[in-house]
């Protein structure tokens, strides 16, 4: 029976046509556990490694895998190394090299785009939290303290008496929903808005505001729908309902 022959220099660009998408500094050999741009120990890819290391398509680096006599030097792509690959390199290999690479690195970014929605999940109502009590260890009035000890009468509102920006905050919606319904007014842009006039108006207050106007019915709240790691400014979105709020439109 024929014994197979084994291309080495094919065999060492398809290894090296991973590392396109890869620059990590990786050992020659690698295993399960330790990444390398071979794998195995057999005489074709002893050879590859070595042609590699011969034509300088491997650079060694100042990175080493181990301590001790068991210690391993990491390489890396060189660009000598990537010019051979797009030169030589067999063009349905590097192509299924590159869509793995492209798939695993996808992968990737999903798993840590939604590790960032839950994290901002989670920030969202403690962020809240610390704007209402930093909103209650806010230091009294003191000129209203002293004209009440003189008899003199407060000019602070009844505690009864809504804010005035909350009829500007539904004015503000209706008037987006006349420019283009398609598109609500977003928490950052209303709060923005109406620091312009009320530059007092603190998050904390917003939130709260906004919660009133919600439970009276005179504006409906809608929830971030894209992915939240993409929000613009998590501080002005509003944690409710297991949701996070971020437009106000008009019920």
């Amino acid at each position: 029976m024929a014994t197979k022959t084994v291309d080495v220099q094919s065999l060492a660009l398809e290894a090296l046509a991973v590392a396109l998408t890869d620059p990590r500094p990786k050992v020659l050999f690698g295993s399960a556990a330790v990444p390398g741009f071979f794998k195995g120990a057999t005489q074709p890819v002893k050879a590859a490694a070595k042609l590699c290391e011969d034509r300088q398509w491997l650079a060694p680096t100042d990175e080493w895998h181990g301590k001790g006599k068991s210690r391993k030097q990491k390489y890396r792509l060189s660009p000598a190394g990537a010019q051979a690959v797009l030169e030589h390199g067999e063009p349905l290999v590097v192509l299924r090299s590159l869509a793995g690479a492209l798939q695993e690195q996808t992968s990737t970014l999903t798993a840590m785009n939604e590790h960032i929605g839950r994290l901002l999940g989670n920030v969202q109502p403690l962020s809240q939290t610390v704007s209402q009590l930093a909103q209650r260890l806010q230091p009294p009035n003191v000129a209203e303290l002293v004209r009440g000890l003189n008899g003199a009468p407060s000019s602070a509102a009844p505690a009864n008496t809504a804010p005035d920006w909350l009829d500007a905050a539904v004015k503000l919606a209706g008037e987006q929903t006349q420019r283009d319904r398609y598109q609500p007014l977003s928490l950052p842009q209303l709060y923005t808005t109406l620091k312009q006039t009320r530059p007092g108006l603190t998050l904390g207050q917003f939130h709260d505001g906004l919660r009133q106007l919600r439970d009276q019915g005179r504006i409906r709240l809608a929830p971030f729908t894209r992915a939240l790691a993409t929000i613009e400014d998590a501080r002005n979105a509003l944690f409710l309902d297991g949701e996070v709020m971020y437009y106000v439109e008009l019920p």
